[in-house]
Order: C-alpha cells, then sequence, then structure tokens
C-alpha cells in the first residue's frame, strides 16, 4: 500500500467505508436556499455526519461531469467544521424575540402576518432555484477519480431529474447506487402541485429506479408506494430498507428569552394546498368570534405554490386581536422552544410521506393533533390524536379539548428515535 492511501486508512474512523461518494449537490446549492425545508435540514444532518465520520470522495453533479470534492474542500464549501457543524449564534434571532414579544402581547400587530417579500428576496429564489437545476462547470475532475466499486449515496434525490447531470451513471456500471427516498407523493396526488411537475417527479422515479441497488425511506408507507410503482412498471426490485428519521430539534439551553407557554398552538409547513391551513384558519376564525380568550396560532414555514387562496385568507383575516402570525428565520434551538412551550402542534395535511415535526413534538412531549393517515399512524406509535382532515369540527373539538394546561396527555406512549442509532444503522446500509 502507498504512503499516502496508508496514511488515509489510519485516519479514516472505523466502521465507515473506504470508498463511500456522497453526493452533495443538495447540501452545495442549500447554502442559497432562503428557508430551510425538511429534506434540507435532514440532508444537512446527514451530510454532517459523514463530513465529521470521513468519505473517499464528495460528488457535486453538473456538467458535462460530476464535480469531485475531498473532505477537506467539501468542508470548506460547505463552511461545516470537522464535527459537521456550521456555525451557531447563542444570542436569540430578531424573529425569535419578535415572537416572544407577540405572545406577550407586548406588541400591537396588524391582524395577520403575511407581508410579501421584498423583490430582493424573489431575485433571490429564482437564481437558488436556477443553481439547483443546473450547475454548469467551467472544469471538472474525471469521474475515474470515484473508486473503483464505490458506493455513491444521494439523501435528497435532488437533481435527479435532469439528464445531463446524471449521464455519468451509466458510464459507471461498478458503483452501488443507494438512494434516500422521500416520498411519491407528486404522482399519487398531482392536484398539490403545479401543472407540470407530475411528468417531472415521474422521470426522478424513473431514474432513481433504473439506478438503484438500494432505497431507503423513512417509512414503511414510502417504502410499500415505491414497491407498487416498480410492480406498476414491471421493474426489479432493488433492495429496500425503513430507516426513520428522529427528531431534528434540540433546545439548546437557556439563553433564549421565556415564551409564554400554555396560549399558543404550533403549526410548521410550507404554505401550500397539501398542508391543509385551510382548516385550521377556518376554525380560528369560528375560535375567535365564540371565545373569550381564544389560544394564538403560531405559522412556521415558507411560501410554497398555488397558495393564493391560503395567502387571501390570512390577508383578509380578523381575528380578535392578532390571534395568527408567521415568523421566519428561527434557529433549530429557538425551534424547539417554540414547540416546547405550544399547547400542542397540528399537522392537518392531506398527504406526507414521513412528517418530522410530528417526531419533533412528540419527542419533546408535545401533544400532537394530526392527520388521520396511514404515515402519521405508523411514525406516531399511538401517541397522537389522529382526524380525518376534512373534519373540520372534529379538529375544532379536538383543538379545544387541549386548551387546558392538564387535559393534553398523549393518548399512548412515545418511543423517541435515535440519531446515533440512525447512524449506525446507515452505516450497515451502505456497507452491506
Amino acid at each position: 500500500m502507498k504512503g499516502a492511501e496508508a496514511d488515509a486508512d489510519m485516519a479514516r474512523p472505523a466502521g465507515v467505508r473506504a470508498d463511500l461518494v456522497l453526493d452533495l449537490t443538495f447540501a452545495q446549492q442549500g447554502r442559497h436556499r432562503l428557508r430551510a425545508n425538511g429534506i434540507d435540514r435532514v440532508d444537512r444532518k446527514i451530510v454532517g455526519h459523514f463530513l465529521q465520520r470521513g468519505f473517499t470522495s464528495g460528488v457535486v453533479l453538473g456538467m458535462p461531469q460530476p464535480d469531485i470534492w475531498s473532505l477537506q474542500r467539501a468542508r470548506d464549501e460547505l463552511g461545516m467544521d470537522a464535527a459537521g457543524q456550521g456555525e451557531t449564534s447563542s444570542a436569540p434571532s430578531p424573529a425569535f424575540n419578535a415572537l416572544a414579544a407577540w405572545l406577550r402581547k407586548d406588541v400591537a400587530m396588524p391582524p395577520a402576518d403575511v407581508a410579501r417579500p421584498d423583490p430582493r428576496q424573489f431575485v433571490a429564489r429564482l437564481r437558488a432555484d436556477w443553481l439547483s437545476r443546473i450547475h454548469v462547470k467551467a472544469r471538472h475532475h474525471d469521474r475515474k477519480l470515484i473508486p473503483e466499486g464505490a458506493v455513491y449515496f444521494n439523501a435528497s434525490q435532488h437533481a435527479l431529474f435532469f439528464s445531463p447531470l446524471t449521464r455519468w451513471f451509466a458510464q459507471r456500471p461498478d458503483v452501488r447506487k443507494v438512494f434516500f427516498v422521500h416520498d411519491l407523493l407528486p404522482l399519487l396526488y398531482p392536484e398539490f402541485w403545479r401543472a407540470g411537475h407530475e411528468a417531472q417527479f415521474l422521470r426522478v422515479a424513473h431514474f432513481i429506479t433504473d439506478h438503484a441497488d438500494t432505497l431507503i425511506a423513512a417509512s414503511t408507507t414510502v417504502v410499500e408506494q415505491y414497491r407498487e410503482f416498480l410492480r406498476r412498471f414491471n421493474k426489479p426490485m432493488p433492495r429496500m430498507e425503513v430507516l426513520p428519521i428522529p427528531s431534528m430539534l434540540e433546545a439548546q439551553g437557556d439563553s433564549k428569552p421565556a415564551l409564554d407557554e400554555g396560549n399558543y398552538f404550533v403549526f410548521i409547513a410550507t404554505l401550500e394546498p397539501r398542508k391543509n391551513h385551510v382548516t385550521i384558519l377556518q376554525i380560528w376564525q369560528e375560535l375567535a368570534s365564540t371565545m373569550a380568550d381564544p389560544p394564538k396560532l403560531l405559522l412556521i414555514g415558507g411560501d410554497g405554490w398555488e397558495n393564493q387562496h391560503i395567502m387571501a385568507m390570512l390577508e383578509r383575516a380578523k381575528v380578535g386581536g392578532d390571534l395568527i402570525r408567521r415568523f421566519h428565520g428561527l434557529s433549530g434551538g429557538e425551534l424547539a422552544h417554540v414547540v416546547r412551550g405550544a399547547r400542542a402542534l397540528l399537522m392537518p395535511s392531506l398527504a406526507e410521506g414521513y412528517g418530522l415535526p410530528i417526531i419533533e413534538a412528540l419527542t419533546m412531549g408535545t401533544p400532537v393533533i394530526a392527520s388521520d393517515i396511514a404515515v402519521f399512524r405508523e411514525i406516531s406509535q399511538g401517541a397522537a390524536t389522529l382526524i380525518d382532515p376534512l373534519d373540520g369540527p372534529g379538529w375544532q373539538r379536538a383543538i379545544l379539548d387541549h386548551g387546558a394546561p392538564l387535559s393534553c396527555a398523549p393518548q399512548g406512549h412515545f418511543t423517541p428515535l435515535s440519531w446515533q442509532n440512525f447512524f449506525h444503522r446507515l452505516e450497515q446500509i451502505l456497507a452491506a
């Protein structure tokens, strides 16, 4: 063995594959996105783990070939240190300070905080979207730098619909390909997405199932959906594994200002029809007109698509003195404080592939009221109140039942998931 190769093997932690090639495309483009969603957060957590544990090379998909990054370059480019951590601040953010003041009723604000993003944010979003669709390079590294028989791992499904970025897959049949798949929702419920997205996502699904040696999903529900997709198109079945995602939230010390616990509900979701904001907003309008001291509704999430009706409801909302607010820009630690102090987390989605906010709330002991759909029944372990997402009166009764501090104990026992176990199992799957 050559000296450099020996040094690399000695430096690599035990249990990490010597030939792991990690797709960093989504994490690299994530530095340009204005707001992180669930897949952003999970992808960055996984990338951070392997930046700490080590890998042979990182891949950023591009034309005409992928760009190959060393471990150190990946850390530098992604702004993470050797422990897989980015820069953090212990000081409360302006958004958290405003949230705390709103809960304390320190300030009078318009009934619904739904200000449109300024033009600079819109331009930044368009740029980020463009960068996520096509990453053209003036120079590139030879794909042969990916070791023979390596294991390629993509945790985000990102960029796989754009064939010029992925033609090299067919030229490297020796590379074993592992994908973390999050859902097939655009194919199952195309009415919730923009026109044309179903066809685009169908290309993603075909690409993944044509190339995958192993598929990993966070829920049995998604695994079964992929099996049905494979049967429908008469494709061979790759190896499939279920690997539930643990909570991403951890309250960080006591440096954050105290929240007015017990008088608000939290709803974490991008504003899009699938998340079913309309049902909750209609309930809050009813509560505002019938209760002397109605609870507040805290919405956390960026703008999605086809949400004009939701935005119009927020703009027209006259809910008795500022009962509904949206907040952006909270850190993970701040979001943990918000979830921990809530009466309950609301998740009335019409369709999901997982439900990370449910896991996060139940892990912190916060009650959950969620839709009675298959994946929520699977992940909540009987510890959430589940209601048909179209049963408005049922949701209103459940919210009122959770309005008293002592009435919101979970129905069952929830066993929190562990990131240590998650990564141990992930590394076993990659090594198999």
